[in-house]
């Protein structure tokens, strides 16, 4: 997790998409919330920019969310927003040929 967290924090994004051993396929997301519900299990309350309380068991398989949720490329944003609505969800992989392209 902490890795992870370093890696959100130096590409300034709130999810990364998780991958297979293979590298091949995205099995989930783990996102900025995901990270605070692990943080709030190991040590609640605050901690400082950088340095956040995970512990070294803690793998991303353990606190990423899961199934992916997708959308093709070329949906409309009304798709989109309404798949994120009725999921409850804030973000989606975007496919086209059902490959990752964003």
């Amino acid at each position: 997790l902490e890795k992870a967290f370093e890696l959100m924090q130096s590409g300034r994004v709130r999810h990364l998409p998780v991958v297979d051993e293979d590298g091949q396929s995205i099995v989930g997301v783990l996102s900025e919330r995901d990270l605070m519900r692990a943080t709030k299990e190991n040590a609640p309350g605050r901690f400082p920019p950088g340095e956040a309380p995970f512990s070294s068991d803690d793998q991303v398989q353990d606190w990423m969310s899961w199934p992916v949720e997708a959308i093709e490329q070329d949906a409309h944003v009304s798709d989109a927003a309404r798949v994120m609505i009725q999921r409850e969800i804030s973000s989606l992989i975007v496919v086209k040929d059902g490959e990752a392209v964003g």
